[in-house]
């Protein structure tokens, strides 16, 4: 069953005291399990190909683990396909608003068709022959119903083409193009409900687009994995909707799918050292770490998985801070904690996916280092860009 709790090991345990703090420690054999218990749940997908969407942590230990279990990737920019190469990540697919001509030559050169993301991008595919007539197309879909209303763009998302566009279709005739790929990414999936819909809306696609080979469903299932069963069943009805459509056309697409935070997240921990700790006029302990919220987390939230030492006695309200000057930079608010000492170490849990690859440098502050714990090796990660 994949879990979305960080399961906190030994190994991390004994890393978190002994390497100099901030630091972020992913832990190698979770993300395998991850990866094993994901590709289980997918079962239901007939040979489905699954990537790591690079932009959720571009570690090279991570990516070469990945690489290691057979894993693809998902590329938006050239460093993320420098760092998915390297790894060697395969197959690799790759989608941006905003890639140049240049770009996507380099994506050619290494055997990679990207999914164009607006008509713009098709026209300006379309001037230049050398890169050949079959292109991908990334589908705009309607946001989660829970999202839409504060979202500049209302219901759609501002990504991708609109597939019954008849601008679009006409410069596909006029420049004799072929669509082979769909790529599919709005928001977040957070029902079964909305499952259905990413398929109602795919599958209409493959009639409008009838030499389609790829259907790439992107990622943003997270929210499913919170109550397991849901994001079971998910890949239960969309396996049954591909094998429908399937059986009544005579033809099966490839199904890629693209996961960043599910296989990441919960594999990694941050390690960071109190530095004050002290009442607060609010009623809550005011604790100040040397890491910083506002830097790490602008795209995810932490579970405290861990004090060292473990600390005994009567627990009270804590808000667990940052070490910005910034009013509002907290890890967590409210936590009911003993009473913490300065120099006690705390580890974070859900922090390998959205964390260093979307840090921020408030004050200059550097980002934390990098640890990959392997069973009872515990090695540091070289800085990537």
């Amino acid at each position: 069953m994949l879990s979305v709790s960080p399961q906190l090991s030994d190994s991390v345990m004994a890393a978190a005291m002994a390497i100099e703090t901030p630091a972020l420690v992913y832990d190698l054999e979770t993300l395998d399990q991850a990866v094993e218990d994901f590709r289980t749940d997918l079962l239901p997908v007939t040979d489905a190909t699954l990537c790591f969407a690079v932009k959720a942590n571009r570690a090279p230990d991570v990516l070469a683990r990945l690489a290691a279990q057979g894993v693809g990737g998902d590329v938006a920019t050239l460093a993320e396909l420098h760092a998915a190469r390297a790894a060697s990540l395969s197959p690799i697919f790759a989608t941006s608003p905003a890639f140049t001509e240049i770009e996507w030559r380099e994506l050619k050169q290494a055997g990679i068709l990207p999914d164009l993301d607006s008509r713009s991008q098709v026209a300006r595919w379309a001037r230049h022959p050398d890169l050949g007539r079959r292109i991908g197309l990334r589908i705009r879909l309607r946001l989660p119903d829970d999202r839409y209303d504060v979202s500049p763009f209302g219901r759609w998302s501002r990504f991708g083409v609109d597939a019954d566009d008849p601008q679009l279709h006409q410069l596909l005739r006029e420049h004799d193009l072929e669509v082979v790929q769909l790529h599919a990414h709005a928001g977040e999936v957070g029902s079964l409900e909305q499952a259905d819909r990413l398929m109602e809306t795919m599958l209409t696609c493959l009639e409008l687009f009838p030499r389609v080979e790829t259907l790439n469903l992107g990622g943003g299932f997270a929210p499913l994995y919170h109550k397991h069963a849901a994001g079971s069943k998910a890949w239960y009805q969309i396996g049954a909707a591909i094998k429908n459509w399937a059986a009544l056309n005579g033809r099966r697409p490839t199904v890629v799918v693209e996961p960043g935070w599910l296989l990441a997240a919960q594999t990694g921990f941050l390690v960071t050292t109190v530095r004050a700790s002290e009442p607060h006029p609010s009623g809550h302990r005011l604790v100040v770490t040397d890491a910083s919220a506002w830097n790490l987390l602008a795209w995810n939230r932490p579970t405290l998985v861990g004090i060292l030492p473990e600390r005994q006695g009567a627990k009270s309200p804590t808000d667990l801070a940052g070490a910005t000057c910034y009013e509002d930079d907290y890890f967590l608010r409210g936590e009911v904690l003993p009473e913490l000492q300065v120099g006690d170490r705390l580890v974070l849990g859900g922090m390998g996916a959205y964390v260093a690859s979307t840090v921020r440098a408030t004050h200059g502050l550097e980002k934390p280092s990098e640890w990959a714990v392997d069973g009872d090796r515990c090695v540091p990660i070289a800085p990537y860009r």
